[in-house]
């Protein structure tokens, strides 16, 4: 159940895309990328694009390559209007990626070439094979010197 304003655990996205958003149009951004920071394998992610202040509709590609340039996967061309996000959904197979060497990194990558707004936006991410979260909930919100704490814990 959500409690406070009414968030809930799977809404911070949304709200960070919200800020994002505001940050953007305020600088006088024209477009906005958000990417995962980590890409698990076998896993589907989403990428969210926005664009600002254009007349048409923007075709976005999104792609996942090596820091070579190869491309791994491909999304289908999406269709973004302005003022509005578009989720495009991405994912990498280990059948696909094959033997990585350590550290493992992989670029997500959004390019438009349209007349209107032209860009080409690279972000370099972690790639894990484990899926494995943990959760953490302690007993109070904000911890004073020599405070003890309750915790618990779940994987």
């Amino acid at each position: 159940a959500c409690r406070g304003w009414g968030l809930c655990a799977m809404q911070p996205s949304i709200i960070l895309l919200a800020l994002s958003t505001a940050f953007a149009v305020a600088n006088g951004q024209r477009y906005l990328v958000v990417t995962p920071d980590v890409l698990r394998l076998g896993v589907e992610h989403k990428v969210v694009v926005s664009v600002y202040n254009v007349g048409s509709d923007i075709p976005v590609e999104v792609t996942v390559e090596r820091e070579s340039g190869e491309t791994l996967f491909s999304a289908p061309t999406v269709s973004v209007s302005a003022g509005a996000a578009s989720e495009v959904a991405i994912e990498v197979t280990e059948a696909a990626i094959g033997r990585l060497l350590t550290p493992r990194y992989l670029i997500i990558r959004a390019k438009s070439s349209s007349l209107s707004l032209t860009f080409d936006t690279r972000k370099r991410v972690v790639v894990t094979l484990k899926s494995l979260m943990a959760f953490v909930q302690m007993d109070k919100p904000i911890y004073v010197k020599d405070d003890t704490g309750n915790y618990k814990t779940a994987l």
